[in-house]
């Protein structure tokens, strides 16, 4: 899962001496079926990780620079982006 992936590249970026780094999923949370909601704890509260369009980042843009080829007009599959930002 992708929110797994970004807290591993996370730590290690922690170890490389970048302790700011934090990935951002695109989309949704889809951790759990049904989410908690607001004003309750998150059961996956060290593994999930604020979309970058909740934050403000253009995802498509984003991608769209760094090169990343995006085929929206896809039925067949989905492509999920996420956003490693270090510092």
């Amino acid at each position: 899962h992708v929110c797994q992936i970004l807290g591993k590249l996370e730590s290690m970026c922690l170890t490389h001496g970048y302790p700011l780094a934090a990935g951002l999923a695109a989309g949704g949370c889809h951790l759990c079926d049904t989410c908690s909601g607001p004003g309750s704890a998150c059961s996956h509260s060290f593994l999930a990780r604020p979309s970058a369009e909740g934050l403000g980042v253009d995802v498509i843009q984003t991608a769209t620079k760094a090169g990343v080829k995006l085929d929206l007009g896809s039925q067949d599959h989905a492509s999920w982006l996420a956003i490693l930002l270090i510092d």
